[in-house]
């Protein structure tokens, strides 16, 4: 079961919700984005609920890329011991082939929550709390700034950005700073229109 699922999960982040915010429903797709996609790489502008779901997809990848790795070794190996060739009843085998490059080297996915706390009715000053006693805070690092201080604050290799959750008002500033940090093999982007203020409708 993925860790979102959980009931223990579910219960933490109930902290985190904000009525009204609609992060309630974005937050199991960001989820299922990342599990889809598996991303090395993501950088969220704006903590609050959807940050726990952000870590836990990347703790559920991380997880299924190591059982898939041992699974498609000892897939391959019998394959070999057979018959010497890799064909379409290997391709077809349990467990997929899901994304080759995924096996190639390591994959230690990054979290990069960035926030500087300003806003009172957002639930971004309890995440840390809630990541600690989930137990994923290992894999999320927190910049505390605004979006217009964020770029010179993310570490050198944090490069290039899989996947960018933003939602925060100067999404066009996003555009204008970030896009060449952002992966041109696949990268996505991800905003939280609110369509009630004028940048969000430009």
């Amino acid at each position: 079961m993925s860790r979102v699922m959980d009931p223990t999960f579910q219960k933490a982040v109930t902290r985190l919700r904000v009525p009204g915010a609609g992060t309630e429903v974005v937050a199991p797709l960001l989820a299922n984005l990342i599990a889809l996609t598996r991303p090395r790489r993501v950088i969220e502008i704006g903590m609050g609920y959807t940050t726990p779901f952000l870590a836990a997809a990347l703790a559920d990848v991380r997880d299924q890329v190591v059982a898939e790795r041992a699974a498609l070794a000892a897939k391959t190996s019998r394959h070999l011991d057979q018959d010497g060739m890799l064909d379409d009843s290997w391709l077809l085998a349990e467990p997929a082939l899901l994304t080759p490059e995924s096996y190639v080297e390591d994959y230690r996915p990054e979290l990069m929550a960035v926030d500087n706390l300003s806003i009172p009715e957002s639930s971004a000053g309890l995440v840390w709390d809630v990541l600690r006693d989930l137990g994923l805070d290992r894999l999320v690092k927190v910049v505390n700034a605004d979006l217009r201080n964020a770029v010179d604050r993310l570490p050198a290799g944090f490069r290039p950005i899989d996947l960018a959750w933003i939602d925060a008002w100067e999404s066009l500033y996003f555009f204008d700073h970030f896009w060449e940090l952002v992966n041109p093999d696949g990268g996505l982007m991800i905003f939280h229109y609110l369509m009630t203020y004028p940048e969000g409708r430009r």
